[in-house]
């Protein structure tokens, strides 16, 4: 049972619907999840020992809102998680076949301005390629960071030109890859990382209820 209900909260934090440095009642939850409230501390608990939930004695629990100079860490460790696994994959030609099905699905997407279904790929890009470096050590390090890029992501403009051009930045990763490109493709994923890190620590990690995200602003 805890675990399940670390699992949804998590995916309340993950999916953006409980904000970065939001407060999160035990009671509020537990009436939406259908338990009592104690499995409800527990599942949170777990998730704080994760650094997703934040415990403050004398003031609540909050969403974990990581200051510019985490995010640059959390970001950086991405970077060289991932540009590594690009570097371990022992089929590059694979790994660039799945991610140019990915680019057309995001785009297509896109199009039909599900920002929603932009985030899923975008997701499945980056998982794709730790996945696809079959080393499981490389693969845990990148899970226990995973759900924090994810609620980061949530915060970046929903707006068409900024996904449009986190698609154009997955296309080149994926063109130098099936060009044999490897070292290449390392090197335009650094760099996308580093903008993403860019765009994350320019913007304030502003709290509050969460919102749905159906579709994308002009």
């Amino acid at each position: 049972m805890k675990a399940s209900l670390a699992g949804a909260i998590r995916e309340l934090i993950a999916s953006g619907t409980l904000r970065l440095g939001a407060r999160i009642s035990d009671k509020a939850l537990a009436g939406e999840l259908g338990v009592s409230r104690t499995p409800v501390r527990e599942a949170i608990l777990a998730l704080a020992s994760e650094g997703l939930v934040t415990i403050r004695p004398q003031s609540g629990t909050f969403v974990f809102r990581p200051e510019p100079g985490e995010i640059a860490a959390l970001c950086a460790f991405r970077g060289v998680l991932e540009t590594g696994a690009i570097r371990l994959a022992p089929d590059p030609g694979a790994l660039a076949a799945r991610l140019a099905g990915l680019c057309d699905g995001a785009a297509q997407s896109l199009e039909a301005g599900d920002l929603e279904a932009c985030e899923e790929r975008d997701t499945a890009f980056h998982a794709a390629i730790v996945s696809a470096a079959a080393n499981p050590h490389l693969a845990q390090a990148h899970r226990a960071i995973a759900d924090k890029v994810r609620a980061l992501r949530h915060t970046l403009p929903a707006t068409r030109p900024r996904v449009a051009s986190a698609i154009a930045g997955h296309r080149a990763i994926a063109a130098a890859l099936s060009a044999g490109r490897p070292e290449e493709a390392a090197a335009l994923l650094a760099a996308h990382v580093e903008g993403v890190a860019r765009l994350l620590g320019a913007r304030p990690n502003v709290s509050g209820p969460g919102r749905p995200r159906p579709g994308l602003a002009p």
